[in-house]
């Protein structure tokens, strides 16, 4: 099993990749699964404002992911999509 369990997208402050390519990135690389793992720094030295915690976003964001996990599953080759959540 191949998986990247590090990616960040548009959602952190740090990314301004759609996270959908990158689900298609990771079919057209072969890989078995992907871990979005956006991340909210509230004392982010340099520039607070990127890491502005956007509720109805992550909600969408965790919405997004069961449907891309339910497209990509019935393709050639599946993939699962996942994300990692921190206690707040």
């Amino acid at each position: 099993m191949l998986w990247d369990t590090h990616l960040h997208t548009r959602y952190s402050g740090d990314s301004t990749a759609e996270p959908e390519d990158m689900v298609q990135a990771a079919l057209q690389h072969g890989l078995d699964g992907i871990c979005f793992t956006d991340h909210i720094d509230y004392d982010y030295p340099k520039e607070p404002e990127l890491f502005l915690f956007d509720m109805d976003a992550i909600k969408t964001f965790c919405q997004s992911a069961l449907v891309w996990n339910s497209v990509y599953s019935h393709r050639p080759r599946n993939i699962t999509v996942s994300f990692y959540r921190t206690a707040f």
